[in-house]
């Protein structure tokens, strides 16, 4: 269980940086939490314990099932200024069927280990089945309709204002002070340049 926190933790922080956006990031993390609780059920329906293969197991579920989820995630911010609505159409047109082609490959190649004689890939398969198909359900299916509800739109939600201000913080940018348009917004001229420049400016004029 530890185990799974800490990759629910690493997971939420990792998915908040990938897409630049706090609430996709919560919302894939909970999609993957979703994923995780099934694969448990599974697990007790089956009448398995918990010992130290279904642990071991276990530990791999978060990793695996972040795959899909955070594709999804990142298609959903590649239009900046569309609705939500839009996005996800975006989303499922071009990055769903690969989704759905790499979830196909992998559940072909768990149902191999089905037949293993070992209890560990025979289990590890079974692992791999049911969080893969778990997976593709609730990344393609809900997640998307979830996100076509509630779904950010614009600058909500983005951790990119948070970003810019410590990064001007540290640079010493004030208010006052204004982007370089010829290097796009790497630098800034303070205010007195500013002056300075419209002075010039006005002078040429």
């Amino acid at each position: 269980m530890t185990g799974i926190i800490i990759g629910l933790c690493l997971a939420l922080v990792i998915l908040v940086v990938a897409t630049t956006n706090l609430a996709v990031g919560v919302l894939a993390t909970l999609i993957i939490a979703l994923i995780t609780c099934s694969v448990l059920g599974v697990i007790n329906m089956i009448g398995w314990k918990l010992g130290p293969l279904e642990s071991l197991n276990l530990t791999l579920v978060v990793g695996l099932a972040v795959d899909y989820v955070v594709h999804l995630a990142e298609g959903y911010m590649e239009l900046k200024h569309e609705t939500s609505e839009a996005k996800v159409k975006h989303t499922l047109s071009h990055v769903g069927i690969s989704v759905l082609s790499g979830a196909c490959t992998t559940l072909g190649a768990s149902i191999f280990l089905l037949a293993a004689k070992i209890l560990f890939f025979f289990q590890f398969g079974i692992f791999i089945f049911c969080t893969i198909g778990f997976s593709i359900m609730y990344s393609l299916f809900f997640f998307p309709t979830v996100m076509a509800l509630v779904g950010p739109e614009g600058e909500k939600g983005s951790v990119m204002p948070a970003i810019r201000w410590v990064r001007d913080a540290v640079r010493g940018k004030t208010k006052q002070d204004k982007d370089c348009e010829l290097c796009k917004g790497k630098g800034f001229y303070k205010k007195e340049m500013n002056d300075v420049l419209s002075t010039n400016a006005s002078s040429s004029v």
